[in-house]
């Protein structure tokens, strides 16, 4: 093989890694297949996207973007991954809560029981879940 296509190759999964890094090292990691759903909030000072999301103390997502709704910019929209396995219902609330002493926030996923796959108490993938 040439040299100059042996050096293109090496140049094209170069870029190929340093994309999926750095999608990882900011919370998505393009492999997973997880779940996205959105969440609308007033304030949140302290998120950054690769915060957790969890259900009752278990890390289950992260955030994966912020961004304030064109129609109406004193809201802002949350987006964040949940595992793949995890199904949310439809009476899900994504809380925002401080994450300790020190500052941070996390989404606390708060709702009684998982839903099950195929029924029609589950939430489909990209809603917006009621969020305080």
């Amino acid at each position: 093989m040439n040299k100059e296509i042996k050096l293109g190759i090496l140049a094209l999964v170069t870029i190929a890694l340093s994309i999926w890094g750095y999608k990882f090292l900011s919370g998505k990691n393009l492999l997973s297949g997880d779940r996205t759903y959105y969440g609308l909030y007033d304030n949140v000072q302290d998120v950054t996207t690769a915060s957790k999301v969890q259900i009752n103390g278990v890390v289950i997502g992260t955030v994966i973007s912020i961004k304030p709704l064109p129609e109406n910019v004193r809201k802002i929209k949350l987006g964040f991954t949940v595992n793949k396995d995890i199904r949310l219902p439809k009476n899900v609330v994504a809380d925002l809560r401080a994450e300790g002493p020190l500052g941070g926030k996390v989404i606390e996923l708060v709702f009684d029981k998982m839903c099950t796959e195929g029924s029609d108490d589950c939430l489909e993938e990209g809603a917006t879940v009621a969020s305080k």
